[in-house]
């Protein structure tokens, strides 16, 4: 049932145009977690934008292939130097209660609207 399913929501994607969105949600989503797994392996890692695909295709041994497309790249290697932890911003500047900018970042003079 699940495969089927699953088939079914990609040939879905396909007919609206959306796999390649997808696609690229996707490869996003597994980079992240492989630049977690890096750090923690004291690795240092960085997401790349602006490659030239056709070169980058070539050195990895699918230069031919344009059924496959390259969605994102991710360097990893050992840092150069070690970096001091900057340190964190005080939950009420990241959390907002509600909606935007409600009772969050410092509430900075943004009133709440009143609930009906």
């Amino acid at each position: 049932m699940f495969s089927a399913a699953s088939r079914a929501f990609q040939e879905d994607l396909d007919q609206r145009g959306l796999l390649r969105e997808y696609a690229v949600k996707d490869a996003v989503i597994a980079a992240s977690f492989v630049m977690l797994a890096a750090t923690g392996m004291g690795l240092a890692t960085s997401p790349m934008n602006g490659w030239d695909e056709a070169k980058v295709k070539k050195a990895i041994g699918i230069g031919g292939r344009d059924d496959l497309a390259i969605a994102l790249l991710v360097s990893v290697g050992y840092p150069a130097e070690g970096r001091r932890h900057p340190g964190r911003r005080a939950r009420e500047r990241n959390v907002f209660r509600e909606s935007y900018g409600a009772g969050g970042a410092g509430d900075r003079g943004i009133r709440r609207r009143p609930r009906p």
